[in-house]
């Protein structure tokens, strides 16, 4: 049996979208616990998770796509989504029509899947987001400058090298993701890979661009922009629950990964 090649908002009762200057953008909202099986899409697309999760299974691998991950993928790639206990808000980008004599950048974005973890880059999806929700006469020229921001922070996350990621590094980062807020120290993750502690450090490193410490900044980040949306939550209270030592130490990583303040970001996206 073919696989079916179906519309990226897919499985979503709520899309909005608008297509400009070739490329169409949309912000979907795929309910809790859908399972799409196995299918491709006709475009190319970015993608870029606002809140919840949901796992892409691919030929190559899987990919666990959370808050502030950007995934790329090309057109007609076969694979299955399976969408967490919330669901999942995502923005989406597809190039109508791309040349890579023309467009060699978006043609070397979209030549393989790829997938990184940037906070920064999710600031700019829910402006899109917004744009799209709440669209006036000057919405067309927002998109199309926080597009293009898009695409290029995409394109300058770090690469995953071609050569084979070790079995054992999926269990780390799952370690990782689950206990972020008090992570297990070097020793205690090289024991769960079987070797020693300089080349899981070596291996992260090469695999994700940043360092192990570096990786659970980004993660208790993403955890603490989702925390500053809730009514009554407050920037003390989120960032001791994210396990920063206390408010000034999560506004100093904060600034540094997102590039806006908590109370600035907070501000921003509470509209």
């Amino acid at each position: 049996m073919s696989t079916p090649l179906v519309p990226v908002s897919q499985g979503s009762p709520v899309a909005l979208g608008r297509e400009i200057d070739g490329w169409r953008v949309l912000v979907a909202q795929f309910p809790s616990a859908l399972h799409l099986p196995r299918h491709a899409h006709e475009h190319p697309t970015l993608a870029a998770v606002l809140s919840g999760a949901f796992r892409k299974q691919l030929a190559g691998g899987d990919q666990d796509c959370r808050p502030c991950s950007l995934i790329a993928e090309p057109a007609g790639e076969h694979h299955s989504n399976l969408f967490g206990p919330r669901g999942a808000r995502v923005v989406l980008l597809q190039p109508l029509s791309v040349s890579a004599e023309t467009e060699p950048e978006w043609g070397m974005l979209f030549a393989r899947p790829r997938a990184s973890l940037d906070p920064g880059s999710a600031e700019v999806a829910r402006r899109i987001a917004a744009e799209l929700e709440r669209p006036d006469d000057l919405s067309a020229l927002a998109l199309n400058a926080l597009m293009l921001e898009l695409l290029v922070a995409a394109l300058r996350a770090p690469r995953l090298p071609a050569r084979a990621r070790p079995a054992w590094l999926a269990r780390i980062e799952e370690r990782l993701r689950a206990g972020f807020i008090d992570p297990p120290d070097m020793r205690s993750l090289a024991k769960e890979a079987g070797v020693h502690p300089v080349h899981v450090a070596r291996v992260f490193r090469s695999q994700h661009g940043t360092t192990v410490a570096g990786y659970v900044r980004k993660l208790r980040v993403a955890w603490a922009q989702e925390e500053l949306l809730r009514p009554g939550a407050t920037t003390v209270e989120v960032a001791l629950a994210a396990g920063f030592a206390d408010q000034s130490h999560f506004a100093r990583v904060f600034r540094r990964v997102v590039g806006l303040s908590p109370g600035q970001w907070r501000r921003r996206n509470s509209a």
